[in-house]
């Protein structure tokens, strides 16, 4: 395989630290005078001292006089970072030299004795970043899945459900099996091919928690189970069209421990000039929002008296904007971007700051000052500060019956922990 190294500082390396938290990839140009194959892996680093990412590449173009652009990709976030120094200081004497060459300025080819050495040390010294290569190396030299219409959204926004539903649930990524998918038709949670399980009692058992089983099961396009020491995870796919013809994706995690619902609407944002943006103007928007806030109004209010049942507030209903592209289908990573309480996002949309330059509403990166990230909304949704309070429980069921006759893929996920960790 044919690898290349590119490093970055200062601000550069600042910019594309961005970029990439944003859209998961950006371009440079290399010249074409360099032995730099059409596509391959690259090594990137952002500081000049560690290698902060491993991505696939592609030239995307001639740009100038013997200058092509560079299109990088499918971005594997290195943890722990790994050393340039450490790096160099493990290899033969006589490689260092070749090394030090070829990882100091900005993008090089990689020889193969240098890129063999790199791959050695990582398989070593970080056996697991080392999967995730072999795998992207996989899926860069396997048959590529086209997707038709809608569904490459429903599936990214679906890949996400679930690991979303994973994370809260204190599944890590080497609990989660290896995920593929042959079908672009086929719903996200069927490329699980060792945990999809058939509509036996259990699976029955666990849909309780979200209404009449026999309103559910002539919709469920899949069902998974995971276990880990004790801890179960329960999802189920409910869909009533094609992926294809799917208009949108909800998750709705129930959380056993706090009794807890949370309810969370996938928005895709769409790239406009240089920024990604959503626009809340479509007709089912309009209708979605009004359910949402007539339901809220017949929520319960009710003082809790035992310490596990408090909330931060009564909202469960969030909305998640985020990119729609499935670049990296076989990884674990979740899609970047932004959770908003709806009350939150009302207040947003009747903001100044949310009009565009034409007098219409849009929410991005630069109008929105503070979102909850992933990071934060997992260990939010872990330890039940956010969610439904205990009285609404059964109001809430009723409610996700109304979900399962809409026009979305809805993935319903019931986490059981351990039995001896339930308050």
């Amino acid at each position: 395989m044919n690898a290349i190294f590119c490093i970055y500082g200062d601000a550069k390396g600042d910019d594309i630290g961005q970029i990439l938290g944003y859209w998961s990839h950006f371009s440079d140009v290399i010249s074409s005078q360099a032995k730099c194959s059409a596509k391959g892996i690259a090594f990137v680093s952002l500081d000049g001292e560690n290698i902060n990412y491993v991505m696939a590449y592609h030239k995307s173009g001639r740009v100038a006089t013997q200058t092509d652009r560079l299109t990088f990709n499918r971005p594997i976030y290195l943890k722990p970072l790994l050393s340039l120094t450490s790096i160099k200081n493990s290899l033969p004497n006589k490689f260092k030299k070749y090394f030090q060459n070829q990882t100091s300025v900005g993008i090089s080819v990689l020889s193969a004795n240098v890129y063999q050495l790199l791959i050695g040390y990582i398989q070593y010294n970080h056996p697991r970043i080392a999967i995730k290569i072999k795998e992207l190396l996989k899926e860069l030299n396997g048959p590529k899945t086209t997707y038709r219409h809608n569904s490459a959204v429903i599936a990214a926004h679906e890949k996400d459900a679930i690991c979303l539903a994973l994370r809260v649930s204190g599944f890590e990524d080497d609990d989660v099996p290896k995920w593929s998918q042959e079908s672009e038709s086929a719903p996200f949670l069927q490329g699980y091919k060792s945990v999809v399980i058939r509509e036996d009692s259990m699976v029955i058992h666990d849909s309780q928690v979200f209404g009449d089983w026999k309103k559910i099961k002539q919709f469920v396009v899949g069902a998974a189970e995971f276990r880990k020491e004790g801890h179960k995870l329960t999802i189920i796919n409910v869909n009533r069209h094609k992926i294809e013809e799917t208009l949108g994706v909800d998750l709705i995690m129930y959380h056993h421990t706090y009794k807890s619902y949370v309810l969370i609407q996938y928005k895709r944002m769409t790239k406009e000039g240089d920024s990604l943006c959503y626009r809340p103007a479509n007709q089912s928007y309009h209708s979605e929002i009004s359910r949402m806030k007539e339901f809220q109004k017949s929520l319960l209010q009710s003082k809790e008296h035992m310490p596990h049942n408090y909330r931060l507030n009564d909202e469960f209903f969030y909305f998640k904007l985020c990119p729609a592209e499935i670049t990296t289908p076989m990884s674990t990573e979740m899609i970047k971007g932004m959770y908003l309480p709806i009350s939150y996002w009302e207040l947003l949309l009747s903001s100044a700051e949310t009009l565009g330059d034409k007098g219409g509403r849009l929410l991005n990166y630069s109008n929105i000052k503070r979102y909850i990230n992933n990071t934060l909304f997992i260990e939010l949704a872990q330890n039940g500060w956010i969610g439904s309070r205990v009285a609404n429980t059964e109001l809430i069921t009723a409610q996700i019956q109304e979900s399962i006759q809409g026009d979305k893929s809805l993935i319903l996920a019931n986490y059981t922990p351990n039995e001896s960790n339930i308050f």
